[in-house]
């Protein structure tokens, strides 16, 4: 198992979670598997998720269209 640290810096969610996302994951998590926990930890403590015109957190930061993530997230 791996401790993983995750910072949102997106406004809506870093006021509700100020210390960032605390994961254990397992040793081969990826960077997707963070963001699945993120989501679900959003979950868990928010009746929907905190930005307006977005359903979860890796609807923010992958771009499905092109198959990849934004130019601004840094992974």
């Amino acid at each position: 198992m791996k401790k993983v640290t995750l910072v949102v810096r997106q406004t809506e969610i870093s006021k509700i979670f100020t210390g960032g996302f605390q994961l254990l994951l397992e040793d081969n998590a990826s960077v997707l598997d963070a963001i699945k926990a993120v989501d679900e930890e959003i979950k868990r403590k928010c009746e929907k998720f905190p930005v307006k015109t977005f359903k979860s957190l890796l609807h923010m930061v992958y771009n499905v269209h092109e198959n990849r993530f934004y130019k601004q997230v840094a992974t």
